[in-house]
């Protein structure tokens, strides 16, 4: 199988790390130019806290080196989608299926522009992965982890069964679910109504869900992104969602989410594809929803503000963490 991975970042290094175990051809696509030579020269070195192996993949920064593949992998963040996206066409010829599983809403729309609404797969994946360097990855989560996906339109075909039968052949786990749509739903109420959190506050998970003011503002946000999804044709309880955030978060009480990281890194944020999404789609159905309002004002003015006012923030933060182990990213 060959495989085009657009986005060489944390997940997409991950992702292709397992594929070209398998003897498949794998090729990862991104612009940083230092990491795709690292890349070709070494692999990609992969770390986890009882070992660390280096994985031999091919690197490009020109998506039109690479010619048609089997399966394109979209692995950017939110605000990339379609730059990224418009690299597409050059991969894929009439049976090359494009798979998403990027965080939040509206970057299936994007894609639809530009590649055949019949070859898009979209989903989630609870897989974690962060970059320490060029040509270097810290998982953070895989065992358990699991990723879900389903055809934009009609039923899977029998090659992309195939397809999904070769990618669980390298250890991955991946399920064709018709309910995918609720699934990344939940995803957000974990993004936009947790995650987001820790960022703004600056805390660790389980430091975060131990303040009950933090608490009460969590139960806000995932009660109207439930109430927006409804609108979707989405039914999630919002107690149960409230629950599952709360036992989640005790459960990996160290965990630094990647929306903290990209606020201390002065990173662009997935704001744009978690609560402003959910603000947009709140207004076109007369929603009042504040508690996320709040929180994008928050996070847009952090994101403007990058580069002045914020060191002492960002000094405080990166103390904290530094006492945390390494690998809990």
């Amino acid at each position: 199988m060959k495989v085009g991975i657009i986005g060489a970042g944390a997940m997409g290094c991950l992702l292709g790390s397992y594929l070209a175990q398998q003897s498949n051809e794998v090729w990862l696509i991104d612009i940083w130019e230092e990491h795709i030579q690292q890349i070709n020269k070494s692999g990609v070195t992969v770390k986890r806290p009882e070992s660390s192996i280096r994985v031999k993949c091919l690197a490009t920064t020109k998506a039109e080196d690479v010619g048609p593949c089997d399966l394109v992998i979209l692995s950017t963040k939110y605000h990339q989608t379609r730059s990224a996206v418009q690299n597409a066409p050059s991969l894929m010829n009439d049976s090359t299926f494009l798979m998403t599983i990027q965080n939040g809403i509206g970057n299936v729309d994007i894609i639809a522009e530009y590649v055949d609404s019949r070859q898009i797969v979209f989903g989630l994946t609870t897989l974690g992965s962060v970059l320490s360097g060029p040509g270097s990855i810290e998982v953070t989560f895989v065992k358990g982890a699991v990723t879900h996906v389903y055809p934009l339109r009609d039923a899977p075909t029998e090659g992309l069964k195939k397809i999904i039968e070769d990618v669980n052949a390298t250890g991955l786990v991946v399920y064709l679910s018709p309910d995918v749509k609720m699934r990344i739903w939940e995803k957000v109420c974990l993004n936009a109504g947790f995650s987001v959190v820790t960022a703004v506050v600056g805390l660790n998970a389980g430091d975060c869900v131990a303040q009950p003011s933090v608490r009460e503002l969590i139960e806000g946000l995932i009660y109207e992104i439930s109430a927006v999804a409804s609108k979707e044709g989405v039914s999630i309880d919002p107690e149960e969602a409230f629950r599952y955030v709360m036992d989640l978060a005790r459960k990996a009480p160290e965990h630094r989410t990647s929306f903290l990281m990209d606020l201390i890194q002065q990173r662009k944020t997935e704001i744009d594809s978690l609560n402003d999404a959910i603000v947009k789609k709140a207004g076109a159905y007369s929603l009042d929803v504040p508690y996320n309002k709040a929180i994008v004002s928050i996070v847009k003015t952090l994101e403007n503000t990058y580069g002045y006012g914020q060191s002492e923030y960002k000094e405080s933060h990166l103390t904290t963490f530094a006492v945390w182990p390494a690998n809990m990213k």
